[in-house]
């Protein structure tokens, strides 16, 4: 059983690194290499927009930037509530359940 779990397991990752890439991937990349080197405003604008498309892991990094702020962060970020619940129904991606509660 444990050897047919790792064999699944490792079947799965390589489907998944033999995949084509996505269009937006590229746009992600960019967007994640503009936050590593703190152009946090850049870094938002592009996972915003990609979250307006319904890139899922741009908008969770959106979110949890509006969210972390300036604890994070040397500015905020100011999003309608209306856009931070679009981002989540259009991606399915649920918000934590504290941000969620607010």
């Amino acid at each position: 059983m444990t050897k047919l779990l790792l064999v699944l397991t490792l079947s799965s990752g390589l489907l998944m690194a033999a995949a084509p890439a996505r269009p937006d991937d590229s746009r992600h990349h960019e967007a994640f290499a503009q936050y590593e080197v703190g152009h946090y405003q850049e870094a938002f604008a592009a996972f915003a927009r990609l979250a307006d498309e319904g890139h899922c892991e741009a908008a969770r990094i959106a979110r949890q930037m509006v969210r972390h702020g300036t604890k994070l962060y040397p500015t905020s970020f100011q999003v309608e509530p209306e856009r931070l619940a679009r981002w989540e129904r259009a991606t399915d991606c649920p918000l934590p359940r504290d941000v969620a509660a607010r």
